[in-house]
C-alpha cells in the first residue's frame, strides 16, 4: 500500500457551505408509510440533507466557503500560490473548476491550478496531492476546494440514493511551515471491483443516444428510470467495513501512532451503520471520537470529512490542538487514509449559501435576479416573537429567506408563530421559551450556542399607565427589567460570547414615547424606551469593532394585542386618537416589520447608530 509522509505543511482552517434548500427524509415520496421512512432513517442515520436548486453548482458552494476562510484568516489573495479543486460534478465539460474559481476569487495569474476528478476519498487525495507539492517550499500558501452537487441529476424515485445524498462545498487552507507536524497518508484501490459502484452511461465510453438523453431528462422528473447506474450493495458494504479499519490500523503501525491518543476519528459519511461497524473494529470506545454529520447533511461524497469536522466539532478544532485520523472510501472502490495534527485552526460555522453574495460570473451565467433586501442564508434572532410586531417580523424575515429563532414566554403562541413561517428555501426555524427579564431567560438563548447575522431585540411590556405622582418603585423596576435591562443583558452576552457574526445587524425596539412624545401617564414606559435608545447608541459605538451595526425603531401606535382598547380606553377613544396621525390611522405590525427587515438586510449596510421613527406622521404635528 502506498505510504506517504509529508512535512512542512500546516492546516490553517476548514470551512463548509451548503445550499439553503433542506429536504426531510420523512416526507419523501418513495415511502408508502411513515414507518417505512423511519426504518430507513434509523439505518442510514440521515434525517434530512441540503440539496441544490436554481442552478447552484459545486463551485458556487466552494466559492463562498473559500471567501469566508480567506476573510477569517485575513489572507492577502496575492499570497495564495496554489489552488486544487476536487469534484465529480464540474461546472463545465472543457474548463476545470480550479480555473473558474481562480477567476472568481481574483487570484494572481501565477497561482497554480489543479483539478482532481475523484469520488468519496477525494478530499484526502486532494490534501495529499497539494501538501506533497508544498512541502519543498515552492508554494507557501494554498487552497484545497472540495465539493459535489450530486443531487442535481438524481432520479426522484430512486430509493437507494434519494434518502442518502446531500450537497456541499468546502475549503481547506494550507500554509508552508517548517515547524508543522508531519502528515501521514495511505492510499489504495480495489479497481478490479470498481464496477460495483459506477454510472455506465453519459460520458465518452458510453455516450447517451438521443433517446437515452430524453429518458435522462424525464428521469429527473420521476417519469422513468433508465438503466444508468450500477451498484453491488453487498460488495460495496463489504469493502467499506473491512478495508478502512485495516488501513487505519496499518497507518498507525507504520507511523507509530497510538490510536488511543487520537482526538477524532473522522470517516467518510457513507451511512451510520457502516461508520458504527468501522468504529467497532477500531475499538474506539468513546463514540464522541467518531463524529457523524449524517443526521442533518446526509452523505456529501468527497466533502463529507471536512463538513463533519466543521459541523460537528468546529469549536474544538478552533480552540485547541487536535490529532485526527480517518479514511475516505467509495467510488472506484478506492480509499485514502490520513493522519494530521492541527492547532487552533479557523473553523467557522457551516455557511448557508447566499446567492446575493455571489459574483459576476454567477449573474452572467445564470441570469439570476438581484434582490438587495434578501435575507437568504442569514440567521435571525427575534425576541418578543410570539405576537404583534415580533411575530410579524419573524414571518417577513422567513419570507425573505432567513432562518429565524423566535423567543417568547408563551410556548403555545411561539408554536403558532413557527407554524406561520415560510420554509420555501429550506430555512431551519426554532423557538426558545424564555423570560428575558431573568438571568435564566438569557441563559436559555446563549446555551443554544447559535450565532446570528441579525438580532431584533423586541421583548417589552406596556405597564398600567399612571401619572408620575402615583408610580411605585416596584412598578418601575418591573417595567425596566423587561423593557431595558433585558435588552442590555442580551446584547452584552451575545457580544461577549461572540454569538454575533461579523457584520451582523442589531435592531432594538424603542418608541416615540421615549424621545418624541411625552404624554401624561407614560412616565415609566417612556423612561424605559429612552433607555433603549441610549443603549442602541452605545452598542453602535462599541460593537463597530466587529463590523456590527446597531439601530433602533421608534414606533407610534401600532395595532397589536398590547395596544388594544381595554378598560378606561374605549373603542371610541381608541378610534378618536387616530386623528392625531397624519395618515388618520394606527400602523399595522407588518408595516413595522418591513422596516426591521430592511435594517437586518444588507440594503441598510451604511445605517448605524440611528433611530428610525415609524409613526404615521404623529411626531410631525406633536
Amino acid at each position: 500500500m502506498p505510504y506517504l509522509k509529508v512535512g512542512n505543511v500546516a492546516i490553517r482552517g476548514i470551512s463548509a457551505c451548503v445550499p439553503p434548500k433542506v429536504e426531510e427524509n420523512i416526507s419523501l415520496p418513495i415511502y408508502a408509510t411513515k414507518e417505512e421512512a423511519e426504518k430507513v432513517i434509523a439505518t442510514t442515520g440521515v434525517e434530512r440533507k441540503h440539496i441544490v436548486s436554481d442552478g447552484i453548482t459545486a463551485s458556487d458552494l466552494c466559492l463562498q466557503a473559500a471567501q469566508k476562510l480567506i476573510e477569517e484568516l485575513d489572507w492577502d489573495k496575492d499570497s495564495i500560490d496554489a489552488l486544487c479543486f476536487v469534484t465529480q460534478t464540474p461546472d463545465y465539460i472543457n474548463q476545470p473548476n480550479s480555473f473558474t474559481i481562480h477567476d472568481r476569487l481574483n487570484l494572481k495569474e501565477d497561482c497554480m491550478c489543479i483539478d482532481l476528478y475523484h469520488g468519496c476519498p477525494g478530499w484526502v487525495m486532494g490534501l495529499q496531492t497539494l501538501s506533497s507539492l508544498m512541502q519543498v517550499g515552492g508554494a507557501k500558501r494554498a487552497l484545497l476546494l472540495d465539493g459535489d452537487c450530486v443531487t442535481a441529476h438524481r432520479y426522484i424515485y430512486d430509493s437507494e440514493s434519494l434518502p442518502l445524498f446531500g450537497d456541499c462545498g468546502t475549503a481547506t487552507a494550507l500554509d508552508f511551515d517548517s515547524a508543522a507536524s508531519t502528515m501521514y497518508f495511505e492510499t489504495g484501490s480495489r479497481s478490479k471491483d470498481g464496477g460495483s459502484l459506477i454510472i455506465q452511461k453519459g460520458a465518452m465510453r458510453h455516450p447517451f443516444t438521443l433517446e437515452e438523453y430524453k429518458q435522462h431528462l424525464d428521469m429527473m422528473q420521476g417519469i422513468e428510470k433508465p438503466d444508468e447506474s450500477t451498484m453491488d450493495g453487498m460488495s460495496v458494504f463489504s469493502f467499506g467495513i473491512t478495508v478502512p479499519p485495516k488501513s487505519i490500523k496499518r497507518l498507525c503501525e507504520t507511523a507509530g501512532i497510538n490510536l488511543a491518543d487520537v482526538d477524532k476519528v473522522v470517516l467518510h459519511q457513507a451511512n451510520a451503520f457502516m461508520i458504527k461497524k468501522i468504529v467497532k473494529k477500531l475499538k474506539v470506545v468513546d463514540s464522541q471520537k467518531a463524529p457523524m454529520s449524517l443526521k442533518n447533511y446526509g452523505n456529501t461524497t468527497s466533502a463529507s470529512i471536512p463538513l463533519t469536522i466543521v459541523s460537528q466539532c468546529g469549536k474544538e478544532y478552533s480552540s485547541k490542538r487536535m490529532k485526527t485520523i480517518g479514511c475516505g472510501f467509495g467510488t472506484g472502490l478506492a480509499w485514502a487514509t490520513y493522519y494530521f495534527e492541527t492547532e487552533n485552526i479557523v473553523c467557522p460555522e457551516v455557511i448557508i449559501y447566499n446567492k446575493e453574495k455571489n459574483d459576476k460570473l454567477f449573474e452572467w451565467v445564470s441570469c439570476q435576479s438581484y434582490w438587495i433586501f434578501s435575507l437568504e442564508g442569514k440567521k435571525i434572532l427575534i425576541t418578543g416573537g410570539s405576537s404583534g410586531i415580533g411575530k410579524a417580523t419573524a414571518i417577513e424575515c422567513s419570507k425573505l429567506g432567513a432562518s429565524v429563532t423566535v423567543v417568547g414566554r408563551n410556548e403555545a403562541r411561539l408554536a403558532a408563530t413557527i407554524a406561520e413561517l415560510d420554509i420555501s428555501v429550506g430555512q431551519q426555524h426554532q423557538s426558545i421559551v424564555a423570560d428575558l427579564a431573568t438571568a435564566d431567560g438569557i441563559k436559555a438563548i446563549i446555551d443554544k450556542k447559535n450565532t446570528y447575522d441579525g438580532v431584533f431585540s423586541n421583548a417589552g411590556i406596556c405597564p398600567d399607565n399612571k401619572p408620575i405622582k402615583f408610580i411605585t418603585e416596584e412598578g418601575l423596576r418591573n417595567v425596566f427589567d423587561t423593557n431595558a435591562l433585558s435588552h442590555a443583558m442580551l446584547a452584552k452576552t451575545l457580544f461577549k460570547k461572540k454569538q454575533l457574526n461579523k457584520g451582523a445587524s442589531y435592531v432594538l425596539t424603542a418608541s416615540i414615547g421615549g424621545n418624541l412624545s411625552f404624554e401624561p401617564g407614560l412616565t415609566v414606559y417612556g423612561m424605559s424606551k429612552a433607555a433603549v435608545n441610549s443603549l442602541m447608541k452605545f452598542c453602535a459605538v462599541e460593537m463597530a469593532v466587529r463590523g456590527i451595526r446597531c439601530n433602533s425603531i421608534c414606533p407610534g401606535m401600532i395595532r397589536t394585542p398590547m395596544t388594544e382598547p381595554t378598560g378606561a380606553l374605549t373603542e371610541e377613544d381608541y378610534n378618536k386618537d387616530t386623528e392625531h396621525y397624519l395618515l388618520n390611522r394606527y400602523g399595522e405590525p407588518e408595516e413595522v416589520a418591513h422596516t426591521v427587515a430592511f435594517l437586518l438586510s444588507d440594503a441598510s449596510s451604511f445605517i448605524d447608530g440611528t433611530s428610525i421613527v415609524i409613526d404615521g406622521g404623529f411626531s410631525v404635528i406633536h
